[in-house]
């Protein structure tokens, strides 16, 4: 809807008025200027009377608050030569009669539109305007455009007989226009509203000039009207390319225009249902030409990101026969990373046409099914295409499945605190006490944890508004350069795999406390490679629910050995006696100054890199657009209370010097926790800490290759990766791409040899530098985002907006470049220089940039102009045509209820 001035109206009847038919006396001041160019730069609601508006005279009932006039019409703007007809039929009109007011020209003299009016005047609530402009759309859409010509010259008396107008009644189109009336006439039922004109006598007709009073003109005028120009009126029509087009039916309500384009595609509707599962409706995909072209598809919800420009493309290039091949060409459906898959049967021909192909199993058809073009279950597939900046005119082939949206709110906010509290928090924080020293390790998950934080509020308010699996990888060829998606799809995934590999090497050194080296390393990585991948082929809901429950007992966890941490720390276990911050002075706040402060910065992004996936989450959620916001808006606490929580009792219960941090043949896995444990002599809360990161290790793996498959599958569907990456099967998993994922952590194999304890340094510092670009690139295309808004003066509904834009998103874009570089300082400051160790700091820079620069070259792409940036495409938040559930199906019923249930949700949100 577009909006012109703030106007809420119970009714704009003139009989609303007192004396309507008495002559305007000069009771009021007109404003200096017209009140037309009041209305163009109204900034203020205007809700009083104002007699300048009414021609001086003042309303006898005041506007009502909440209740919205209502008036439903079509228009259309009159070329030269019948405008020039109508000016001197106006014209004329006032030297008989100098009470007319022309209806061509505003009162600035910009021409106008003429319009038809379709209803009577309505009132609607509040309430009921998205409900009623929906129930148009549904009845309008089966009404294809058509052509209306004008003809004779007469007046018409509005019910209440206060105005007069002088019109051009219509000619051809009266009984299309019948049909209109229709439809609307069921939609006014279902709301109340009294009938509309009655069809059978309705005249149609285009008001030209009006005049206050109910008395009609005089015969021996009407009739010099009809003589000087009913001959040039009917001469006009006689040049079919002349002929009027009715594309669309428009309703003014209150301040807002509400616009239906006549034959265009209805999107599904969805409706709740008492098993909350979601029902889509019929859609109905008409092709102009032959009726025998016309599909019923009965299509899942998420046709909605195709669309509507969707229709008028399959229009230029669908011929009746042979499908899927046609299909598969388009190089210029509407970007969407996924396939989609939809069952058909063809729809019999309006009365009166014949069609060869109105019937299902015809002999045309069964030729094409031949030819390959249809499956026996009648499918044919929608392909997607390059995101813009490429040049490819498709993309590869797809299987015929889809990801299935089977997310909940509650899986969403799990697999975001599930996907942070890894191995990295439990394990890997143990190597960053002893590089950075406790204050050391506060310092940088402080300072990691703003940035990250000033993250999420750019990938929030974009995920909501284009809530695709691709998430950011897509973003980045949409608002940059398709060859900056494609790297930083490639580094993504290479910290997914390289992070899944890491945690191979963290599960041996684990289990390796009960089994001491019993079966060897190899040995046990195999064993949990065919375990987690077995795991993952099922489907993505028992990946939620999985994902769920493993994390809620990783937060409880941390919320104990917090409880323990302080018992432990006031002397309560052991003998140690009150610790406080004993280690803090002996043996120091920091193990290495500056340059252990920020060797701990990529290792403290490895171990927060998870928090993102929830824009990865997006295009498998219900409904992106109410849990996207509510996972985004629990990262700070998360930050606040995990992680700065955690690496703060680690660094009062455990000195960073201890020989266990350190050694890679450790029986801990250099788990802090467990080390606080056998310190204070309680050997059983070891094994207890052991069984949880068992535990940790199974979700944190389970998150890795759900990560790693996503972003590869949906890279193999936009072409920049190996097609058969893309297939899906029937329960929505990428099966090749787990498999191609998965087989990338077995590099944990090749550094057997160097220890676990090395090759786990090295893989956690390799992968921090991927987090770091990742997230850059996301803060740049909130950025260019915001920007292309602007550019195009577009008005997008944000149903998440980030705090502190812009400075916020240039903040994190900045820091996140600065991390990048200062990352690898300790290995340039270190003496002696050792070549390795830098090498690992940096290498995942340049291999950034050879594909960036390899990509652009290849495919010849540039840099997205921000007025051309699609704005449109994957935004599938639901709009005008979709009714988002309500998420009955959140399986409440399994969740803790009470007051232990408000517990529940202050923690996990």
């Amino acid at each position: 809807m577009t909006t012109l001035v703030q106007y809420d109206s119970s009714s704009d009847d003139d009989a609303n008025e007192r004396d309507p038919a008495v002559e305007p006396a000069a009771v009021s001041t007109l404003p200096s200027l017209p009140s037309t160019f009041h209305n163009l730069y109204a900034t203020k609601p205007r809700v009083g009377d104002d007699p300048a508006f009414h021609q001086g005279r003042k309303r006898a009932h005041r506007h009502v608050e909440g209740q919205w006039a209502t008036h439903i019409y079509t228009e259309f703007w009159p070329d030269v030569k019948l405008m020039s007809i109508l000016d001197r039929i106006v014209k004329k009109a006032g030297s008989l009669d100098k009470g007319w007011t022309s209806l061509l020209v505003s009162e600035l003299g910009n021409q106008l539109a003429l319009h038809i009016s379709l209803s009577r005047p309505l009132t609607l609530w509040t309430d009921e305007r998205e409900d009623f402009t929906r129930a148009l759309s549904r009845v309008l859409a089966d009404i294809e455009p058509f052509e209306m010509t004008l003809d004779n010259i007469s007046t018409f008396v509005n019910d209440e007989r206060t105005r007069t107008f002088l019109v051009l009644e219509v000619n051809e189109g009266i009984s299309e226009f019948g049909g209109v009336l229709r439809a609307l006439e069921a939609v006014m039922k279902q709301f109340k509203q009294p009938a509309l004109y009655t069809v059978d006598t309705a005249r149609f007709h285009v008001s030209i000039a009006w005049r206050l009073g109910g008395e009609e003109m005089k015969v021996k005028q009407l009739l010099q009207f009809v003589e000087e120009f009913g001959e040039e009126l009917q001469a006009l029509w006689k040049d079919t390319s002349k002929t009027i087009r009715v594309k669309e039916v428009k309703a003014k309500i209150g301040n807002q225009i509400w616009v239906k384009k006549l034959g265009e595609l209805n999107l599904p509707h969805l409706r709740r249902t008492r098993s909350s599962s979601i029902a889509a409706a019929d859609i109905i995909l008409k092709f102009n030409g032959s009726p025998d072209r016309n599909i019923l598809a009965f299509g899942m919800y998420n046709l909605a990101s195709l669309k509507l420009r969707l229709r008028y493309r399959l229009q230029l290039l669908f011929h009746g026969r042979a499908l899927r091949p046609q299909l598969r060409a388009l190089p210029t459906v509407p970007h969407h990373p996924l396939a989609m898959s939809f069952k058909y049967a063809r729809l019999p021909p309006d009365p009166g046409e014949s069609s060869s192909l109105a019937k299902m199993g015809n002999p045309e058809q069964a030729q094409a099914m031949d030819q390959g073009g249809l499956d026996k279950n009648g499918e044919y597939e929608l392909q997607s295409s390059k995101s813009p900046g490429s040049t490819e005119s498709n993309t590869s082939p797809t299987g015929g499945h889809d990801v299935k949206r089977k997310l909940l709110s509650r899986h969403l906010m799990m697999i975001s605190i599930g996907g942070i509290i890894g191995p990295g928090l439990l394990v890997g924080t143990g190597t960053a006490l002893a590089t950075g020293g406790p204050s050391g390790i506060f310092i940088a998950y402080c300072l990691i944890g703003a940035v990250l934080y000033l993250t999420m509020q750019s990938l929030g308010e974009l995920a909501t508004v284009f809530p695709e699996t691709g998430s950011f990888v897509t973003w980045a060829g949409r608002f940059g350069d398709d060859a900056m998606g494609f790297a930083l799809g490639w580094n993504y995934w290479y910290m997914w795999v390289t992070i899944l590999a890491n945690e191979y090497v963290a599960a041996t050194v684990v289990l390796s406390f009960w089994t001491n080296d019993t079966p060897p390393t190899w040995a046990w990585i195999l064993i949990l490679w065919v375990f987690f991948l077995a795991f993952s082929f099922l489907s993505v809901d028992a990946y939620g629910e999985t994902e769920f429950w493993l994390a809620s007992l990783k937060v409880v966890f941390i919320l104990l050995f917090f409880i323990v941490g302080v018992v432990i720390n006031v002397g309560g276990i052991g003998d140690t006696g009150y610790i406080g911050f004993r280690y803090w002075k002996d043996p120091g706040a920091f193990a290495d100054g500056f340059s252990g402060v920020v060797s701990v910065f990529a290792m403290a992004a490895t171990y927060y890199a998870g928090t993102e996936m929830v824009g990865l989450t997006a295009g498998e959620s219900k409904d992106p657009r109410k849990n996207i916001p509510r996972a985004i808006r629990q990262v700070f606490f998360r930050i606040l209370f995990i992680y700065v929580g955690f690496v703060f009792f680690t660094g009062i219960l455990v000195p960073y010097n201890d020989e266990n941090l350190l050694s890679p043949k450790s029986k801990t896995g250099a788990s802090p926790i467990t080390i606080a444990f056998i310190r204070a002599g309680w050997a059983a809360g070891a094994h207890l800490v052991n069984a949880v990161l068992v535990i940790t290790i199974i979700s944190a793996v389970n998150s890795s290759l759900y990560a790693a498959s996503r972003v590869v599958c949906m890279m193999a569907r936009d072409g920049k990766a190996p097609r058969i990456l893309s297939k899906i099967n029937k329960r929505g998993v990428p099966i090749p791409a787990l498999i191609f994922s998965n087989l990338f952590g077995l590099i944990s194999l090749m550094k057997q040899s160097a220890g676990a304890g090395k090759a786990y340094s090295y893989l956690i510092n390799m992968s921090g530098v991927s987090a770091f670009i990742a997230w850059a690139i996301i803060s740049l295309c909130h950025i260019r985002f915001r920007r292309a808004i602007i550019s195009q003066n577009k008005d997008i509904k944000l149903h998440f907006t980030a705090r502190w834009y812009p400075y916020g998103a240039y903040i994190g874009f900045i820091a996140n470049v600065v991390l990048v570089f200062l990352q690898g300082y300790p290995t340039l400051a270190a003496k002696p220089f050792v070549a390795a160790d830098f090498v690992v700091a940096y290498v995942v820079l340049p291999a950034f940039l050879v594909l960036f620069l390899g990509w652009k070259w290849w495919h010849k792409t540039k840099w997205v102009n921000l007025e051309e940036a699609d704005l449109d495409a994957g935004r599938k938040i639901y709009e005008d045509n979709i009714e988002v559930m309500d998420e009955v199906g959140d399986r409440e019923t399994n969740l803790p209820k009470g007051r232990f249930r408000q517990v529940w949700n202050v923690i996990v949100g």
